[in-house]
């Protein structure tokens, strides 16, 4: 099934899908209704946790994304790369020197050695002997979650690597399929060669262009958006303007921006409208937004 959010989920209305579907009205993520003697406004704005819930937990560990389903959020983001046994596992960067102790490659270590290493100590000691998950166990983990929750969205991002990488979606998509959850993924990529590869093996999963701070990149936007097909644009929160989200709305581009964790960042991020924002602090980010609508 592919949820549109046409259906209210605990309380929030949902306006559109947060991939596909039809455009936002000018309101965008607002929904005006009536209650007894007022008006009321409602947003709608996705709160997916970045790399699961890493302020609480390890990132891209087990952990992060239990906490996650505790927390009751929207969505989740994760990060994906290969292994030397081209095994899809879920770890941000290929340099394990970002998360762990150790001076390896992942795309250089089999699976079997990268589960040896310690990914949770580095957080905290109460996470000792936590381990870098494959996407296989991930997806087991929140597969219950999402078929209990349909609007529950599932953001894998598929890190662009050289040669190493190569044949990543394939086997992304065999277990996105396998675990029977293709109608929750969002696929993402900075790279639109991946979104294009991603986008021939599975055409009905949604798919969003990331935007880097960089030069030229409404250009780029425009461009590899449209060769790719996507359905969605994720900008980094400090170059999401109201000329970004009107060029997107105009193409028909839900946007959801990162890494959004301040107060600051998280109100504008209300008040340019945006569809969603990856965040580490889903807590702070549910709390903005219902002060947001209480104040309405």
């Amino acid at each position: 099934m592919y949820y549109d959010f046409a259906r209210p989920r605990k309380g929030w209305s949902r306006s559109g899908a947060w991939g596909g579907g039809t455009a936002h009205s000018p309101v965008s993520m607002w929904e005006r209704g009536t209650a007894p003697g007022r008006g009321f406004a409602v947003c709608t704005m996705l709160i997916l946790a970045h790399r699961g819930a890493s302020k609480y937990a390890p990132e891209n560990t087990l952990p992060a994304f239990r906490k996650a389903i505790e927390l009751e959020v929207d969505g989740v983001e994760l990060d994906i790369q290969l292994t030397k046994d081209k095994v899809p596992v879920v770890l941000h960067s290929d340099k394990l020197t970002e998360l762990t102790t150790t001076y390896l490659f992942a795309h250089a270590t089999p699976l079997r050695a990268l589960k040896t290493i310690d990914a949770g100590s580095p957080f905290s000691p109460a996470f000792a002997g936590e381990r870098i998950p494959a996407l296989d166990e991930v997806l087991a983990l929140l597969a219950g979650h999402a078929r209990a929750h349909p609007s529950f969205c599932i953001n894998l991002e598929l890190k662009a690597q050289p040669y190493w990488h190569f044949g990543m979606e394939d086997r992304v998509v065999a277990v996105v399929r396998a675990h029977r959850l293709a109608g929750q993924i969002l696929f993402s990529s900075f790279s639109p060669l991946v979104l294009w590869r991603l986008k021939r093996l599975a055409p009905e999963i949604p798919r969003a262009l990331l935007i880097e701070p960089r030069a030229f990149f409404f250009l780029r936007m425009s461009f590899f958006g449209t060769i790719a097909t996507i359905t969605n644009l994720h900008p980094f929160h400090e170059t999401t303007t109201p000329d970004l989200v009107r060029q997107a709305r105009q193409r028909g581009w839900k946007i959801i921006c990162w890494t959004v964790n301040t107060r600051t960042e998280i109100s504008r991020a209300v008040a340019l409208g945006v569809d969603g924002i990856i965040t580490d602090d889903p807590v702070l980010a549910r709390e903005v937004m219902e002060q947001t609508t209480n104040a309405v």
